[in-house]
């Protein structure tokens, strides 16, 4: 026992972490690229939560993962690799780094992102998240990016659960009102609004667009909308159409960055990968989402080529460690393909 005390003591460690606007999971992984702890915490996004609350939860999820692998937090950790929803710019990127980097050898700070495509492939490709919020973001194979949202609940988030379930909120008092009368039934919609936002009259809403607003909450209704649509309400299924036509065009505006040698690859053509729990319903989200990216194809005037969609089996924060080694100067040996479930693959 006090031998494999001593290896796990002397073993390098590096840690990951995936930080969304509603939640965050951070891993501890060793250098055989073995996970070793694993947690979920709150949001780290730098922009909801503020500064002092961001390095907290960051701090302490490094803390807990070192705990729960049964290491001091004197143990030594190479490198902290954190991939962030609200870490897009560099000056923010900068104020985290400096905050972590009492904690490791070496820290890492990207986008959100970052952390999907790395836990998927070394080859680069594209993540479209769809949680809470939209992001898409293509990674080339010689490193450069280029991106599409991201840009939050009031200028985009386009296809998401939060504007997935604002469009049906705003159907049903759009309606209503009378402004804009609705082509399917808000019956169904509108009473499960009432049952998640404990609505006893409309005006109720109010404390949660406005005073009380949280927006994972207005995301989390989106959930309800997802099983309405299943059950084959009209309303509700136009609203996954409508959001797999958002999503599509993420892609869409993207794929003039996209270099022939990602479009001819013979084993994956353009790796996508989605992240978030929306495409959780991809049944109702597949018809409009593939049909846009066909049509934008079309109009880009680009040859026709592969499509391959996938979703993690595992957490994005295993890419996110994966790139702190990287900056390390440590590449551990990872099997990606494992990570990975393809869900989608056919030509475009």
């Amino acid at each position: 026992m006090a031998g494999i005390e001593s290896l796990k003591v002397r073993d390098k460690y590096y840690c990951g972490i995936d930080g969304g606007g509603s939640h965050s999971v951070g891993v501890l992984m060793n250098s055989r690229g073995e996970v070793v702890s694993q947690m979920e915490s709150g949001s780290t996004n730098y922009y909801l939560v503020g500064e002092d609350a961001c390095f907290s939860t960051l701090r302490d999820i490094v803390g807990q993962l070192l705990r729960s692998a049964g290491l001091e937090e004197s143990a030594v950790v190479c490198s902290i690799g954190m991939t962030l929803s609200g870490a897009e710019k560099l000056e923010i990127q900068e104020r985290i780094r400096l905050a972590m980097v009492s904690m490791a050898e070496c820290v890492f700070v990207g986008s959100d992102t970052l952390g999907a495509v790395h836990t998927a492939s070394t080859k680069g490709g594209m993540v479209l998240i769809a949680g809470s919020g939209s992001n898409c973001q293509l990674l080339s194979p010689d490193g450069s990016t280029h991106n599409c949202g991201g840009w939050g609940n009031v200028l985009g988030d386009e296809g998401s659960g939060y504007r997935i379930s604002w469009l049906g909120i705003k159907s049903i008092f759009d309606h209503r009102d009378g402004y804009r009368l609705c082509q399917h039934d808000v019956t169904r919609l509108e009473t499960e609004m009432s049952k998640y936002f404990k609505m006893k009259e409309r005006k109720d809403i109010l404390q949660h667009m406005y005073t009380g607003f949280n927006k994972g909450h207005i995301a989390g209704f989106c959930r309800d909308i997802a099983e309405l649509a299943a059950a084959g309400d009209p309303l509700s299924a136009s609203l996954f159409d409508t959001a797999g036509y958002e999503l599509g065009q993420h892609v869409v505006a993207l794929l003039g960055h996209v270099t022939e040698s990602v479009l001819s690859d013979k084993e994956t053509g353009l790796l996508v990968v989605a992240a978030g729990g929306v495409w959780k319903s991809w049944k109702l989200l597949k018809g409009s989402f593939l049909k846009r990216i066909k049509e934008g194809r079309l109009e880009k005037g680009i040859e026709p080529f592969q499509l391959t969609v996938v979703q993690l089996v595992t957490t994005a924060a295993v890419g996110a460690s994966l790139l702190g080694a990287r900056q390390a100067g440590e590449f551990l040996a990872v099997d990606l393909k494992k990570n990975i479930n393809v869900f989608y693959s056919g030509m475009m």
